[in-house]
């Protein structure tokens, strides 16, 4: 089974799991973690893969709308994208335990 190191920031509860503490976890648990901390503005979840490829999940405005990130230091920016939980799920279950964002619809990308 697929696993992930996670990091995450839940601004409702003020939990952090910084990426020096990160835990492993498997494609359900991450879901489920995903379900309960992407709900306030502020709050996210970094993945990443075993290879070092990150991808985070953001709340990214006050009605809960979610942004999709994957960080590209080779190009210097980021491919990302407005979206909802709902497609969150989805494309963390495309991975199948590597980030790859070609599998990813509707991507654009933004230099830092």
């Amino acid at each position: 089974m697929a696993r992930y190191r996670v990091s995450y920031s839940d601004d409702k509860t003020g939990t952090q799991v910084t990426n020096d503490h990160a835990i492993e976890m498997d494609c359900d648990a991450l879901i489920e973690l995903m379900e309960r901390v992407l709900a306030d503005e502020g709050s996210f979840v970094n993945v990443e893969d075993a290879s070092g490829r990150v991808m985070t999940f953001m709340v990214d405005d006050a009605e809960g709308g979610l942004l999709l990130d994957v960080p590209c230091s080779v190009e210097r920016g980021s491919y990302t994208k407005s979206t909802t939980l709902a497609a969150c799920r989805e494309a963390l279950r495309a991975m199948n335990g590597t980030i790859d964002r070609s599998k990813i619809d509707g991507l654009s990308f933004e230099r830092w």
